[in-house]
C-alpha cells in the first residue's frame, strides 16, 4: 500500500498521521508506526483484505 500511495502522489494522510505517545515522565512525542498511526492502519486494512476478515 505504502508503494502504491507514493506511485501515486497520495502520501499525504499517510506522512501526517502520526500516533501520539506519553512516556513516564510525561514527555510527549510522535511516531509514524504503531498502534493510531496511518500505517497501522494500512497494516490492518490489507491484512484483513487478505484473510477475509478473519479473525
Amino acid at each position: 500500500m505504502l508503494w502504491i500511495a507514493k506511485k501515486t502522489g497520495k502520501t499525504g494522510y499517510i506522512e501526517q498521521s502520526k500516533a501520539a505517545r506519553v512516556d513516564d515522565d510525561g514527555k510527549a512525542s510522535s511516531e509514524l508506526t504503531g498502534p493510531g498511526s496511518a500505517r497501522m492502519a494500512l497494516d490492518v486494512l490489507c491484512t484483513n483484505s487478505v484473510t477475509g476478515g478473519a479473525r
